[in-house]
Parts: C-alpha cells; sequence; structure tokens
C-alpha cells in the first residue's frame, strides 16, 4: 500500500524531495494540477536482527510509521521522508518515489543518508 502526501502547490516554484531513494525519483508535470502530489512505497526491515527476546517478531515497512512531512520557505517547499532509518540491522525507506507537479513547478531530488533518526530534514533549502 503506498504512502501519499499531498502539498498546497500555489505559489511554489521549486521542490526539493529530500528521500532516501530521490535519485531514482519519478517526476510527472501536470500542468492542470494545483497540488503537489509525492507517492511512494514503504520497503525495507530487520533483515538479519535476531534478539533473545523468542516472542520479538519483525515490524513489516507497512506498520513503521513512514510519511511525507512539508514545510515552506517564499516559494521553495521541502518535502522530507519520515521514520526512513538505516541503523544496524534495521533498514526502512521508500520505495518507488514519484512525483506531481504542476507545470511551473522545478523538482530538486536530494538523497539522504539515513541513520537511526527518522526524522524529516526540513531545514531551509540552500
Amino acid at each position: 500500500m503506498p504512502i501519499i502526501g499531498k502539498f498546497e502547490g500555489n505559489g511554489i516554484s521549486v521542490v526539493f524531495l529530500r528521500a532516501e531513494k530521490a535519485a531514482v525519483l519519478h517526476t510527472q508535470v501536470d500542468p492542470t494540477a494545483r497540488d503537489i502530489i509525492v507517492r511512494g512505497v514503504p520497503a525495507g526491515g530487520s533483515l538479519g536482527y535476531h534478539p533473545s527476546d523468542p516472542n520479538w517478531k519483525p515490524t513489516p515497512p507497512e506498520s513503521w510509521g513512514l510519511a511525507f512531512s512539508g514545510k515552506r520557505y517564499s516559494d521553495r517547499l521541502i518535502i522530507s521522508t519520515k521514520n526512513e532509518i538505516k541503523y544496524m540491522h534495521h533498514h526502512y525507506f521508500v520505495d518507488a518515489l514519484e512525483i506531481v507537479v504542476p507545470g511551473s513547478v522545478r523538482v530538486v531530488p536530494v538523497a539522504r543518508t539515513l541513520t537511526a533518526d527518522g526524522a524529516p530534514d526540513l531545514t531551509a533549502p540552500p
């Protein structure tokens, strides 16, 4: 089941999409679109993790809480993944990234280097 983020496109000229898999982002320009829509598929897991608790079960990627967050800076919009992590045996990420933008919006994909902290990167763009 894909995750979807929807953001107001009015007055936006540039979107910076921050995600681990941003380098393979598929961008679609729709001249009739008013909103910016980003979607992706939860992926990953905790392969190879073997805790001492015999009742432990891995969390599937769909239940990890992967999502998109956004923050506007004037005419620029930052969209970042939320809860993407890579730590020891745990690697949860958003795959098959797609974004639909109005015709006047430029998209800048920015690959994130994941850590154990899954907080979104909503810092101001360069």
